[in-house]
């Protein structure tokens, strides 16, 4: 038990080591209560899955996006992960909080291995643990991943690739290691940013040369796979990708992902210099030239992966599409994180909670309000009662939305029964 959940194991020094240990309880506690309070409404990708879901569709995500986004279907594992908590409830509102407790719980277990990870390869004390957990929980790309359940890729991705790494970083389960990075391209394509990761591992000596390669062919045949069923079902760049590679947009995408690495949210009216600082100053007190490299690397495989999808801000907007955006940032931070910790670096860690809870703290308030004004749309229109479809207008949807579970519909309409507002998402009707 104590390999897998560090709070638990002994330190030299006993008394810091106690308070640590109840600060980590409290943390935890902390954050469950968070997300519990983020547990308001569906919304959105939920609202259209959850009815299939319930009706026993055997792949109901896929069935949805299939017609707009193929590139859903190339991601299987957590659509049977989901289906599976869902369907075997029979009802809707049990089934949202299991699928939203499934990403929770597999970030935490997330976060506990690379705990375990790290006490191992880095010599973490429960301080360090419970700095690096708050980064990971509390970060606006942890809390959007536990409160929406769209984001079971993220989820499912991040937790092989933690798996991984604590078996990679014990040395005698390298293939192991290697057959759960290429599963992890199932579950989201995000996953291949650990391969330029483990290459500095063995460019440090962490591992060897013949770890590395035997990684790599552990990881081949499912890397094949994926990017044969992946190229067959949406090319990069096609009209069925999730987003074109437009070269027009290379910049105003890769700036903004670097800026907001460490805030991980695109809530703000524009680009900050302390964004830019904080990012800088990441690289700067890393203080070895090897780590640095790798940690530019992954900046701009992650940057170039993301191409066109970080370009624009919400500008303090609550009904937003980049409401959801932090997720994109949940592995790339992660990544970076570990290399920071297996620097043993956590004094730099602990001054990137500044930014990081900042942004944490914007996207959880957001995400609330986001809910709310969902929330109170449904009382609306449940209060009117069996009257015919209730339309809100709502301008952050691209497309119209309908609720099937409640009879609504969500779109732009010059004719509705209720709107919301887009800046802090009140409602009117």
């Amino acid at each position: 038990m104590r390999a897998f959940f560090p709070i638990l194991g002994n330190s030299a020094n006993a008394g810091r080591a106690g308070i640590a240990r109840i600060m980590m309880i409290a943390m935890v506690g902390a954050w469950l209560l968070a997300v519990r309070a983020m547990c308001i409404t569906d919304v959105w990708d939920e609202t259209m899955a959850l009815p299939l879901y319930l009706e026993g569709k055997p792949f109901p995500l896929s069935e949805v996006f299939a017609r707009k986004i193929p590139v859903f279907s190339t991601r299987p594992i957590p659509l049977l992960l989901q289906n599976a908590v869902a369907h075997c409830t029979g009802d809707y509102r049990t089934a949202l909080v299991l699928l939203r407790g499934l990403n929770a719980g597999l970030l935490f277990a997330s976060v506990v291995l690379l705990l375990a990870t790290l006490r191992r390869a880095a010599d973490f004390k429960p301080w360090q643990e419970l700095v690096f957990s708050v980064a990971m929980l509390f970060s606006a790309s942890g809390l959007i991943t536990a409160g929406w359940a769209a984001n079971a890729f993220d989820a499912v991705c991040l937790f092989f690739l933690s798996a991984g790494i604590y078996f990679l970083l014990r040395r005698s389960f390298v293939v192991a290691a290697g057959f759960l990075f290429g599963l992890s391209l199932f579950a989201k394509e995000t996953g291949v940013l650990v391969f330029p990761f483990v290459a500095l591992l063995a460019w440090q000596r962490k591992i060897t040369v013949r770890q590395f390669l035997e990684l790599l062919a552990a990881a081949a045949p499912l890397v094949a796979a994926f990017g044969c069923w992946r190229w067959t079902v949406a090319p990069p760049g096609s009209a069925k990708d999730v987003h074109g590679f437009v070269q027009s947009e290379f910049w105003p995408s890769l700036s903004g992902w670097l800026e907001s690495f460490w805030r991980q949210n695109l809530m703000r009216a524009h680009q900050t210099a302390a964004g830019w600082l904080w990012l800088a100053g990441s690289l700067v007190f890393l203080r070895d030239r090897k780590a640095q490299t790798g940690a530019v690397v992954l900046l701009l495989a992650s940057g170039i992966l993301y191409w066109g999808m970080t370009g624009g801000f919400q500008d303090h907007r609550v009904m937003s599409s980049l409401n959801f955006i932090p997720r994109l940032w949940l592995i790339p931070a992660a990544l970076f994180l570990v290399l920071v910790a297996l620097q043993k670096k956590s004094a730099l860690i602990a001054a990137l909670l500044i930014p990081i809870l900042i942004g944490g703290f914007g996207t959880f308030r957001n995400h609330v309000k986001f809910q709310q004004a969902y929330a109170n749309a449904q009382r609306l229109a449940s209060a009117r009662g069996s009257s015919g479809q209730f339309r809100v207008s709502d301008s952050a949807v691209s497309r119209e939305l309908y609720d099937s579970h409640r009879d609504i519909l969500y779109g732009k309409f010059k004719h509705y029964d209720a709107v919301i507002q887009p800046e802090r998402g009140n409602n009117d009707n």
